[in-house]
């Protein structure tokens, strides 16, 4: 399984373009979160860590100005 994360700052925002590019790219699992991205304690991204370590995946992939993965 493939999870992918998706932010925008405000709740106006539309993530849609992000999601259409994790689909495209094969992500079976798309977590989205809309807050600022000043702070980086957030409670969905902290969640998707948390499963990455518990279920020891080897690849997250984030968008952002692009897409990127580490």
């Amino acid at each position: 399984m493939i999870y992918g994360y998706v932010r925008v700052s405000t709740k106006d925002q539309n993530e849609a373009r992000q999601v259409v590019a994790l689909n495209e790219y094969g992500v079976n699992r798309i977590i989205v979160e809309k807050q600022s991205g000043k702070v980086f304690d957030r409670p969905k991204y902290r969640k998707l860590k948390k499963a990455s370590r518990r279920y020891k995946m080897r690849k997250r992939v984030l968008t952002g100005k692009g897409m990127s993965s580490f």
